[in-house]
């Protein structure tokens, strides 16, 4: 019936909490190789991730919706979009989930919006993280760099944040841990009346550029 789930779901695996999950989401995927497009928007998903990349895969998601149900918390982090290494994500956009979208190593992402998730809208760390051109809409924080748990206690390596729009964040863009080569510059950010623009917490930063941002208070 599905002659090409094995190779499906050894590169993007979706809703894998039962098999129908999968075919479910396979008539709002296309795909050739590594590269995947969503066809559809995916509305309240209530799992875990909803789309996890494998290494080496490529998401374009044409603009179309990606969205959770505002559940997530310590012990149950939900991502809209969770990145394995060598990914590229294009024109996706991420609401109502605790992450909307998880980097991990080597991850790029451009294009694309976070709206409305419960804590960051973009976040990872690790190494070679780029977030460009991108837009982050009303969570605690906009652009997450580096980890604050005590169980990943990772900054970033030669990540890259630049060219993004943040609007009614609480934070706009969050520097955790060390940073090594961390490029953070040509941000617009908006933060709410009380918010900080740009965050260095638990951070050797010393390693970080940060320049030519403009940060001022949303009026929403």
């Amino acid at each position: 019936l599905f002659p090409y789930t094995t190779l499906f779901r050894s590169l993007l695996y979706v809703n894998q909490t039962t098999s129908g999950d999968l075919r479910f989401y396979e008539n709002k995927i296309s795909y050739t190789s590594v590269d995947y497009n969503l066809t559809a928007d995916i509305l309240n998903s209530g799992y875990v991730t909803c789309l996890n990349m494998g290494i080496g895969t490529n998401l374009n998601c044409q603009n179309y919706k990606v969205d959770g149900i505002d559940i997530g918390g310590t012990t149950n982090v939900t991502s809209g979009i969770l990145a394995g290494q060598n990914t590229t994500i294009r024109n996706c956009y991420s609401s109502d989930w605790y992450l909307g979208f998880n980097l991990g190593n080597n991850s790029f992402v451009q294009n694309s919006t976070a709206d409305s998730n419960i804590q960051n809208g973009f976040f990872g760390f690790g190494k070679n993280i780029t977030v460009r051109n991108s837009t982050a809409l009303s969570q605690l924080t906009g652009i997450g760099i580096g980890s604050g748990s005590a169980t990943f206690t990772q900054g970033c390596e030669n990540c890259n944040v630049f060219g993004n729009t943040i609007i009614n964040c609480t934070t706009g863009i969050t520097l955790l841990r060390n940073q090594t080569g961390t490029n953070v510059y040509q941000n617009n950010i908006n933060v709410t009346t009380t918010g900080i623009g740009i965050l260095s917490q638990r951070a050797n930063t010393f390693g970080a550029s940060i320049y030519q941002n403009k940060i001022g208070r949303a009026h929403v």
